[in-house]
């Protein structure tokens, strides 16, 4: 059972455990698990395609080789660059 703090995933951008960018758009559902909380979110890298993950997934936390971090962490200050802007508007 998923705790209320791994249900909600505000939006705005997160920085994942091994450095790079993510826009998080907001909670998404899927038809076939509907009462499993998904989080919709987009690699500000590559292609800028959309992805969905488990919230609870999404909120853990992971063993790395510097000890115990969050998988993605949200980066108020973060602001992105001219051409990530572009290439957010062309999806």
């Amino acid at each position: 059972m998923s705790t209320p703090e791994q249900l909600l995933v505000p939006p705005g951008y997160y920085r994942h455990y091994k450095g790079r960018y993510y826009k998080v758009l907001g909670p998404a559902r899927h038809s076939e698990s509907p009462d499993e909380p998904l989080t919709l979110y987009q690699p500000l890298y590559g292609e800028y395609g959309l992805w969905v993950r488990p919230t609870s997934m999404f909120n853990e936390q992971v063993e790395t080789d510097d000890g115990i971090k969050l998988r993605f962490t949200l980066d108020a200050e973060f602001i992105p660059t001219e051409e990530m802007n572009r290439m957010e508007k062309q999806l």
